[in-house]
């Protein structure tokens, strides 16, 4: 039997985050990639306690995302100390050609509430900023502690989602209007706001796939099963797994007939 190694059109399949197909020499390549989960939301320490307090912020971080990642979670933190806040108003400023807020209303979550706390939740997507009011309307005020005050999620646009190169978004709160504190005084508090920026680390494609023959059982009108050649990929993200699988799209005189693929070895099946 002759081991006849054909190539296919190249292709790329994004029905899933996780999938990568290739196509040379008569098979594709269909990696698999893991990802975490983009961020665990839960109660938080005050990150900037050793700051000046009260402040909210914006923490930096690296969000691991697929091309096909549709959105990204930023929690807003309130750090309090010693005082006792009980009302709160900033102004975050995002890019608005990279992310969006599809409904203020649903996709700001986690404001304070109970006890007589309201909010009020204003987004202006032309400029890309997002007004967030909170405070206490009852008579005896309650004190905000320190935490997640909103959790926003963002719609990536398709810009921010190529593989190509990681994207930095930075999150800042506005100096007109500035940030502002009360305490369950009613009294004005000196505080800040510090700024924060997340580096989108998008999955990159293989850029290649290798193929080693298995010479020793490279003979020609043998019957059965036998490991022909080893399978491998070429990936900037050397932590990604990968699997292989025959290209079903070949057309031409020879096609994957008698061929399988174990793990990442190519076998004959008969």
């Amino acid at each position: 039997m002759h081991v006849h190694l054909f190539h296919c059109t190249y292709s790329e399949d994004f029905m899933s985050p996780a999938k990568k197909v290739f196509a040379p020499a008569g098979f594709v390549v269909v990696a698999c990639l893991f990802f975490g989960a983009l961020l665990a939301l839960g109660p938080v320490a005050p990150v900037y306690a050793q700051e000046t307090t009260p402040n909210v912020a914006v923490i930096t971080q690296t969000v691991d995302l697929a091309t096909t990642t549709a959105s990204i979670t930023v929690p807003v933190t309130l750090t309090v100390d010693a005082e006792s806040i009980s009302s709160l108003t900033f102004q975050l400023d995002y890019d608005q050609t990279c992310i969006h807020i599809d409904d203020a209303s649903s996709d700001v979550s986690g404001l304070p509430s109970g006890n007589g706390l309201a909010n009020s939740v204003i987004d202006d997507p032309t400029n890309g900023l997002l007004a967030v009011s909170i405070w206490d309307a009852n008579e005896t005020r309650t004190a905000l502690t320190s935490g997640y005050v909103a959790v926003i999620e963002f719609t990536l646009e398709s810009l921010c989602r190529t593989n190509n190169a990681d994207k930095n978004i930075v999150f800042s709160f506005s100096s007109n209007p500035a940030v502002t504190f009360g305490d369950t005084n009613g009294l004005s508090v000196a505080g800040a706001s510090y700024s924060g920026t997340y580096t989108l680390d998008i999955n990159q494609l293989p850029t290649d796939v290798a193929f080693s023959r298995n010479d020793a059982n490279a003979t020609e009108n043998v019957s059965g099963s036998r490991s022909v050649g080893t399978l491998s990929a070429t990936d900037p993200d050397g932590s990604d797994s990968h699997t292989f699988a025959l290209a079903t799209t070949c057309t031409g005189s020879w096609d994957n007939q008698g061929f399988g693929v174990s793990s990442n070895t190519l076998t004959t099946d008969r």
